[in-house]
């Protein structure tokens, strides 16, 4: 019973350094500086409807497009099929122009927020699950905002994937340092100096390559 306790207790401190790194990495992709792609594509929820998305590592913003019969009426072949999570609410992106909503995260997209716009478009209105780190005019891919919403299917498995490889690191990090003490004739448990026993007289942990006498 012990044991099992243990390792749930190994595996609730792993899941929740995985869950601190996922939103750091989130964050950390918000501040990031980089080329963005922009693009027309259908609404998911409503074909219809257009949206503008930029996207670039690690984050994403879409916004409502005003004129979407005239751009689907003359030019089509612009507006592409949207393939990827649909994080976003509806209320997010409109009314159209007046909002866009942000995301962010790596490998998926895990924290999301909404920016709200005065009429001009020039400066922030309100901000919705998001922290504002600039008061100048909104650009939504220069690294002003960090998203607070958590979105849950991004959020839980980039939390088990930083769990694991932090769990991995830990392991590989042990297993150089067990592998250093013992070179040295130390306890790997402790870095005790071990003698003929079998087991270290510092900590009791067992000493590989000791013969019993």
């Amino acid at each position: 019973m012990n044991i099992m306790l243990r390792w749930a207790l190994r595996i609730a401190i792993f899941l929740l350094l995985g869950a601190i790194v996922n939103v750091a990495v989130a964050w950390g992709c918000a501040l990031l500086h980089g080329p963005a792609t922009g693009r027309y594509v259908h609404d998911p929820r409503e074909e219809r409807r257009v949206l503008w998305i930029n996207r670039r590592f690690g984050h994403m913003t879409v916004s409502g497009f005003e004129r979407s019969g005239s751009l689907l009426y003359q030019d089509p072949d612009s507006v592409k099929q949207y393939r990827g999570d649909v994080w976003w609410r509806t209320d997010d992106v409109f009314p159209i122009g007046w909002s866009f909503a942000i995301a962010s995260g790596w490998p998926r997209l895990s924290m999301t927020g909404r920016v709200l716009l005065i009429d001009d478009l020039k400066s922030v209105d309100e901000v919705q699950w998001v922290i504002q780190l600039e008061d100048k005019m909104p650009l939504p891919d220069a690294g002003q905002f960090l998203p607070l919403r958590p979105y849950w299917p991004g959020l839980a498995s980039n939390t088990v994937f930083f769990a694991m490889l932090t769990w991995m690191i830990t392991a590989v990090r042990i297993a150089l340092r067990n592998r250093w003490r013992t070179e040295r004739s130390q306890c790997p448990a402790c870095g005790y100096p071990r003698g003929t026993s079998r087991v270290c007289t510092e900590c009791g942990g067992p000493l590989p390559g000791v013969a019993a006498k």
